[in-house]
């Protein structure tokens, strides 16, 4: 999830990205974002927070607050179901499958990747 802060009417523009280790539930995420909202209420500027489309960020539950986090200056921007072009790591095994490793078997695969580097 990435937090991405825009000013209203004010120069200062802010990037904040933020990692959740562990388990992240309905609750929590909601909890999560309610902190947020309120924190882009209370501070009068508009957050814009960017994540994937995992189920507990379109659950129902999370779908009827949206219009209140708006309300509250929070707005969600989803990515693209599948975007390759958003991941480099995703072009990187695109040429390694299509270009180096196409038509070939192993019998090895660990001794194979010894022996190409």
């Amino acid at each position: 999830m990435v937090l991405l802060h825009v000013a209203n009417h004010q120069p200062l523009i802010s990037f904040i990205y933020g990692l959740v280790i562990g388990g992240v539930n309905r609750k929590s995420y909601i909890q999560m974002m309610e902190q947020e909202a309120q924190e882009a209420e209370k501070t009068g500027r508009t957050k814009v927070i960017v994540q994937h489309n995992g189920p507990i960020h379109r659950c129902h539950e999370v779908q009827k607050l949206w219009s209140k986090w708006e309300s509250m200056g929070l707005y969600i921007f989803f990515l693209p179901k599948y975007c390759s072009e958003m991941n480099p790591i995703e072009l990187e095994w695109q040429h390694l499958k299509k270009d180096e490793l196409s038509g070939q078997t192993f019998d090895d695969e660990f001794n194979e990747c010894l022996r190409r580097n």
